[in-house]
């Protein structure tokens, strides 16, 4: 599935994605679809489109050429990144990566860019996650690899299905243990957390207005208000 393409065109060596008729702005080679080897290829390379999120799960492409929306997007995933980052770093829990870092699992055929992932010391040290090494630039990394601690999600008009049913289904059989969902979309904020249960992701229950994240050993509850602009001010408070 080639999701929020309005045309396609090229279906030869490569797919062009085309929206509302504008210039391409994607171009993926048809072999990055044959399989997920082929994909992660594509996807470490230096040819892989930097400013469109392209999700690969057990044969299905989902592409979103979306813009963050600033105020239940952005500023919303910078807000719960710099709080998580300032907990990691004080606890020395392990590694926070932000939006843009490509995970892949090869059990579940998954590679995407979440919105931000955590890995921690001991997944590190296993190898339960791994860094892929560039092979343009030496010393550096591009991909991990394997099945993180957590990773967040913020919906966005164009990823309400991915978020909240491709890849929650995916996240699962990656092995991710810690899923978090956040939709600033509507009136009433959304704030779901999901841990893993015999099966699928089971939501944590609330208490107190907090949500208990088993990953960070920590309470969190999610509010906003607005500020003097107009713009949306998120506050994750944690216990």
């Amino acid at each position: 599935m080639l999701a929020n393409a309005q045309s396609l065109s090229g279906l030869g060596d490569h797919i062009t994605i085309v929206p509302g008729g504008e210039a391409p702005c994607a171009a993926i080679p048809t072999a990055a679809l044959q399989s997920h080897d082929a994909f992660r290829d594509w996807a470490t390379s230096p040819l892989f489109p930097e400013q469109v999120v392209v999700t690969y799960l057990n044969g299905e492409v989902c592409i979103d050429m979306s813009p963050d929306n600033l105020d239940t997007h952005n500023l919303l995933k910078g807000k719960v990144f710099r709080v998580l980052d300032e907990l990691v770093e004080r606890e020395d829990l392990g590694v926070l990566f932000a939006d843009g870092c490509l995970l892949s699992n090869a059990f579940a055929k998954l590679t995407t860019v979440p919105d931000a992932l955590f890995a921690s010391h001991e997944s590190l040290e296993s190898e339960l996650v791994r860094p892929t090494a560039s092979k343009a630039q030496p010393g550096s990394h591009v991909e991990l690899n394997g099945s993180p601690d957590w990773v967040l999600e913020v919906v966005s008009a164009s990823s309400v299905h991915k978020d909240n049913q491709t890849l929650r289904d995916g996240y699962y059989r990656a092995g991710v243990k810690e899923y978090w969902i956040i939709d600033g979309r509507d009136d009433d904020l959304s704030f779901v957390m999901l841990v893993r249960g015999p099966n699928s992701f089971v939501p944590v229950a609330a208490e107190g207005g907090f949500l208990s994240s088993p990953t960070f050993n920590a309470r969190f509850a999610l509010t906003r208000r607005r500020d003097r602009h107009g713009f949306w001010q998120y506050s994750l408070s944690t216990q």
